[in-house]
């Protein structure tokens, strides 16, 4: 009785660890509380009480509206390689509203073209693009 009740345990632990990420998401892997790589869709197997799945967030579909105090603009972004976005895919909305609010500060009158190469500039390099962007 005593090695059904560790086989019934030990399948129940194998269970608990599997994961899943939505189509067209990714989603971080942490383990002991540091990020350790993105993970693509589909299923993946954690182990459990060590390794945690971050929420997934969308490949495309990213629409921010960022204010300063003197400018307006409204993007759109995708995140191309999640590999080199790293932990910052847990706050990508975040870490690219604060990129677009220091681009429009530094080109208050820009226009929308230099404004986007601008951020492109700041964001390519976590392997997101800006694909549209409009002051407002």
């Amino acid at each position: 009785m005593l090695w059904w009740g560790l086989v019934a345990l030990a399948v129940a632990a194998v269970a608990a660890g599997w994961r899943r990420v939505p189509a067209g998401c990714v989603a971080t892997l942490s383990r002991r509380g540091r990020c350790r790589r993105p993970l693509d869709q589909g299923w993946h197997w954690l182990l459990p009480g060590v390794e945690h799945l971050g929420r997934p967030v969308p490949l495309i579909g990213h629409a921010l509206d960022v204010r300063t105090t003197a400018a307006r603009a409204a993007l759109h972004f995708q995140i191309l390689e999640p590999d080199r976005a790293g932990a910052a895919l847990d706050g990508v909305d975040d870490w690219v509203g604060a990129q677009a609010r220091e681009a429009l500060r530094a080109l208050p009158d820009a226009p929308n073209e230099a404004l986007k190469i601008e951020l492109n500039r700041r964001v390519g390099e976590r392997g997101l693009r800006v694909v549209r962007c409009s002051r407002g």
